[in-house]
């Protein structure tokens, strides 16, 4: 059995890179040195606050436009409940101007008889062609009677941008928190091609999976995309020289860079600042944590022990925990300093069974891992304020749970052999949705940061 035959069949059922990693190991130590992604929800969360998004007037009819990505993108984010907008046209008085001073023809009472309590409108003023030149959109609160904001987009390019910028800013002014609907994700998508052939795709799409594009593609391993601080760049590991390496490329231009780091080299995370990776390199015979800088291609190791030290993830704050069986089985383990180079690592768990695959929130006010412990999975989502836990319950093929970019909401990839989903979960356990994916086997999934 090849050794890429075999790491493929470790990510065919539940596990983490830390698996991978220790096959790897001890394979490399024993050598010479494009579909429709569709983000799936009902109507929202149930009991969340009710909000109905009016169709824009002039806005083109169809599933993509202005009101229908606002409203789905506001359903999915697990604090609201989307009233359907079907018959109020023709029930309900509209202002004729968004722009208008005062808010106007507004019945805040016969909007709240139809159980609405936020509301949302907006105007498209269409270009000589018929496309969208600008948007106008308004935010109402019916039940303070006020009309909390109303703004405009210029220079529309993109429907589909233009509407998740109206959610962003609708989320935000609701919630106090910064919305996540701009952001981006990447995966690595695996098409089954024949016996022991596969094809390797790295894909980045927009937050709710649409506009779904290849970056790289390859019949060699591809694995872990880690996005820049400045969501510019991924870098990912790639077997392409016949043993894992990394890559950093930018997005726009398809530019690759191979790093010059110790193979085999696994698990690129982020440095905040952007101007350092850390990663894993068996390159010794044993894996441990290793940090790059980008600038002066460096390489500095952060640990050395005799067991496995894997999947490093850094905190916006500058600390790095990552997964080590150096208390006999998988654990987490944390370095606050890690820049200052090797110093002695935290433990952070003492779960049964195995802890593993950590992601910090991007405030790094709490911590998402697995747990495994005999036949029960679980995703434990800890805040480090108070070391308050909760265990959300999943199956066997979950993996990779990670937080989405203003870290209220969580994800997962799970998938079977017919379908693949990026699983999406509030803080404490609820579903939300799914995106379904074009590919039978995702993994490593990777958000980008939100950018100011």
């Amino acid at each position: 059995m090849g050794i890429l035959t075999w790491v493929h069949g470790l990510h065919n059922r539940r596990t983490s890179i830390f698996a991978a990693v220790a096959a790897l190991c001890i394979l490399f130590c024993s050598l010479p040195a494009i579909a429709v992604m569709k983000i799936e929800v009902s109507s929202g969360i149930q009991g969340g606050i009710p909000v109905v998004v009016m169709p824009f007037t002039n806005e083109l009819m169809g599933e993509r436009n202005f009101s229908g990505i606002v409203a789905a993108d506001l359903a999915y984010s697990g604090l609201f409940s989307i009233i359907s907008n079907e018959g109020l046209m023709e029930k309900m008085a509209l202002p004729k101007s968004l722009l208008s001073t005062a808010a106007v023809s507004i019945d805040y009472s016969a909007w709240l008889q139809q159980g609405v309590e936020k509301l949302v409108l907006g105007q498209v003023v269409p270009s000589t062609d018929g496309q969208p030149a600008s948007v106008q959109f308004a935010l109402y609160d019916i039940v303070q009677h006020e009309r909390l904001f109303v703004r405009a987009i210029n220079n529309v390019r993109s429907v589909s941008a233009s509407a998740h910028l109206i959610s962003d800013q609708v989320y935000e002014v609701l919630t106090g928190i910064a919305g996540f609907f701009s952001a981006r994700l990447a995966y690595v998508g695996v098409d089954h091609l024949g016996w022991q052939e596969h094809r390797y795709t790295l894909y980045v799409s927009d937050a709710d999976g649409y506009h779904l594009r290849a970056v790289y593609s390859s019949d060699q391993e591809l694995m872990s995309p880690s996005w820049s601080p400045d969501a510019r760049r991924l870098a990912y590991v790639s077997f392409e020289h016949g043993q894992p390496t990394l890559y950093i490329q930018t997005i726009a231009t398809a530019e690759r860079v191979r790093l010059t780091v110790p193979a085999p080299a696994y698990a690129p995370s982020w440095s905040p600042d952007g101007q350092h990776l850390a990663y894993v390199s068996s390159s010794d015979g044993n894996p441990d944590i290793y940090i790059m800088n980008i600038r002066t291609a460096e390489n500095v190791r952060v640990t050395n022990n005799s067991a496995i030290d894997t999947e490093p993830v850094w905190s916006a704050n500058n600390r790095l925990v990552f997964t080590s069986n150096r208390s006999a089985v998988p654990q987490l383990y944390e370095l606050d300093k890690p820049l200052q180079g090797m110093n002695r690592p935290q433990r952070i768990t003492y779960t049964q069974g195995h802890s593993l695959d950590a992601d910090w929130s991007p405030r790094s006010d709490r911590l998402v891992y697995l747990n495994q412990n005999k036949d029960a999975y679980a995703i434990v989502s800890r805040y480090l304020v108070d070391d308050s836990e909760i265990k959300i319950k999943v199956n066997a093929s979950a993996e990779q749970p990670r937080f989405l970019p203003n870290g209220q909401l969580l994800s997962y990839l799970s998938s079977d052999d017919q379908t693949a989903a990026i699983h999406l979960l509030t803080l404490n356990g609820v579903a939300v949705g799914a995106i379904n994916t074009p590919v039978k086997l995702i993994r490593s999934l990777a958000w980008a940061p939100i950018q100011p």
